[in-house]
């Protein structure tokens, strides 16, 4: 049977989430911070934390650990979003609003299925090479397991276009706007247009991202039905792009080295500044801006990359490119786990 861990004192949230785990054949052990953590913690498959407790566990020094889900009974307002990134947190939510994440939790915990990495790449200004990076990334990705492409920016151009699926039969977000009934995860992959085992989400003419509540549905089938995902975002921060970065196992953020390249890079950079794991990418020959984040290497210049993009084949050099930077991106991942 596979185990949570709760820590709270709030009785409600106790009764609740003991009545969800149970209800997933979940088995559940409450604690509280004055109690011994470490080696439930570590053991747990998956772990709830009651926000009032976040700081004492901080003090604990418990380590950064994947399936850590924050609840905050409160004013949402009040939640304490940096404290759960300290702690590895894949979702903070509101209760009882969030009730449904913690629902999935426990049926992935049930099924044995740890949710796919995520990677989001984002670029500082225009013509930094976060798309073309994406979907470079994202098709050597499918080569080992199914991958996802989902494409957050509606004035790129559109990843489906670069990866020769514009024509393919598929959803597209105005699709997904419109469906009704769950979006679970083998109605998504059903429903996408793909090419071997790549499958992408991309934009039509709309100039509008979807809405954080479709994205959260779509992020949870996606994570779900395949090994990875990969997150194309716009320069332009919004409501949905912050809720794809802080949900991110890992986040590249792609400079080519212009000084408002650079300015807006840093200003992304400060705005997270305990961000887990973003780290910077820039081209060859630039310097990269001084901000709180590692800088993670540079990115080469890809020769004839958009027609090995369309062709959805990766030639011998660039394969080894793109592979160099993946190691990196999931070394940072390891590390941070």
């Amino acid at each position: 049977m596979p185990s949570g861990l709760l820590i709270s004192a709030d009785a409600t949230l106790i009764g609740d989430v003991r009545a969800l785990a149970a209800s997933s054949e979940c088995g559940l052990t409450l604690r509280t911070p004055s109690e011994e953590l470490r080696a439930d913690w570590n053991r747990a498959d998956v772990v709830v934390v009651d926000s009032e407790q976040l700081q004492h566990c901080l003090r604990r020094g418990l380590p950064r650990r994947r399936n850590v889900i924050v609840c905050h009974t409160g004013d949402e307002s009040g939640l304490q979003w940096l404290d759960g990134y300290r702690l590895g947190a894949d979702n903070l939510i509101a209760y009882p609003a969030g009730k449904e994440w913690l629902t999935r939790a426990f049926d992935r915990a049930r099924h044995d299925h740890d949710p796919a990495r995520v990677v989001a790449v984002q670029s500082g200004h225009g013509k930094a090479g976060a798309t073309t990076l994406a979907c470079a990334l994202a098709l050597y990705e499918s080569r080992r397991q199914p991958t996802i492409l989902i494409d957050l920016d509606a004035h790129s151009g559109g990843v489906d276009h670069r990866l020769n699926l514009a024509t393919a039969p598929g959803w597209r977000w105005p699709t997904i706007r419109s469906a009704k009934g769950d979006m679970n995860p083998a109605r998504l992959l059903e429903g996408l247009p793909h090419g071997n085992r790549l499958y992408v989400l991309s934009h039509t003419v709309s100039p509008h991202n979807p809405s954080v509540s479709l994205l959260q549905s779509v992020y949870d089938a996606a994570t779900t039905a395949c090994g990875a995902v990969y997150l194309n975002l716009p320069t332009a921060p919004d409501d949905t792009t912050e809720f794809a970065r802080d949900r991110a196992d890992a986040t590249v953020l792609c400079g080519n080295g212009k000084q408002l390249d650079l300015a807006r890079m840093r200003a992304i950079s400060h705005i997270f500044p305990a961000h887990p794991n973003l780290g910077l990418m820039t081209r060859r020959r630039t310097r990269a801006p001084d901000t709180p984040h590692s800088h993670w290497g540079e990115i080469p210049q890809l020769r004839h990359i958009d027609t090995q993009l369309r062709r959805r084949r990766l030639g011998k050099r660039t394969q080894q490119a793109v592979q160099s930077i993946h190691r990196i991106i999931h070394h940072r991942i390891r590390e941070a786990a």
